[in-house]
């Protein structure tokens, strides 16, 4: 009976150790996913042109319509369309 219950203990810990690697891995996920966000909304924000109050405008109407588009009006003239 007590190697049992050792038997166990030891498995325990063992799923208890991957149990904290996989967290760990999670959290670099996480973090890399939020990196590689932020870095595609900072493109988003040159290649519009966008204010910091337009930026956030455009986040909150993506909250209420996430298929939706920035608005025309918050697009910057390309020169070489004028041409």
């Amino acid at each position: 009976m007590e190697k049992d219950i050792g038997k166990l203990r030891e498995e325990r810990a063992a799923l208890r150790g991957k149990i904290d690697s996989l967290r760990l891995e999670l959290r670099r996920l996480d973090y890399k996913i939020k990196g590689m966000e932020n870095t595609a909304v900072r493109g988003d924000d040159r290649e519009y042109g966008l204010s910091i109050e337009q930026l956030a405008e455009v986040q909150w109407i993506l909250k209420k319509d996430p298929t939706a588009s920035v608005p025309p009006e918050f697009c910057k003239e390309d020169k070489n369309e004028e041409e």
